[in-house]
C-alpha cells in the first residue's frame, strides 16, 4: 500500500471502530428507556373521591371499574398546584405504575372544564 491509502484505511479504520463503540454504548440506553416507558401506564376519568389523609384518588374511567390512584412527592401535577386543589367530578388524566399492589400516580393532569 502506498502512503496516501494507508492514511485513509487508518481514518476509516477509527471511524468504524468509534461507529462500533458508539453503538453499543447506546444500544443499552435505549433498551433501558423503552423497558420504563413500557411500565408507565395512564388513565382517563372522573375523580370520584379524594382520600387526602392516604393520598390517594378514586377515578372511574368511561368504562370499566373504578382505580385507587396514591400519590406520593414526587408526583407531578398539571393544571392544579397540588392534590388538595382537585375536586370530585373533575375530569383527570393520570399517568402510573403498578407497584407491588399499588397504582402510583407518577403525574397528575387535570383537564380544563369547558362551557358556558
Amino acid at each position: 500500500m502506498d502512503n496516501r491509502n494507508l492514511k485513509i484505511f487508518r481514518k476509516t479504520s477509527i471511524s468504524l471502530y468509534l461507529l462500533v463503540f458508539i453503538c453499543f454504548f447506546l444500544l443499552p440506553v435505549q433498551l433501558s428507556w423503552a423497558e420504563d416507558q413500557e411500565d408507565v401506564l395512564s388513565i382517563n376519568g372522573v375523580v370520584k373521591e379524594i382520600l387526602l389523609i392516604e393520598r390517594s384518588l378514586i377515578v372511574k374511567p368511561k368504562e370499566g371499574k373504578r382505580h385507587k390512584i396514591v400519590f406520593t412527592e414526587q408526583t407531578v401535577f398539571k393544571g392544579v398546584a397540588g392534590a388538595g386543589n382537585i375536586e370530585v367530578k373533575q375530569k383527570v388524566r393520570i399517568w402510573y405504575v403498578r407497584e407491588n399492589d399499588l397504582l402510583k400516580a407518577l403525574k397528575i393532569k387535570v383537564m380544563p372544564e369547558l362551557g358556558c
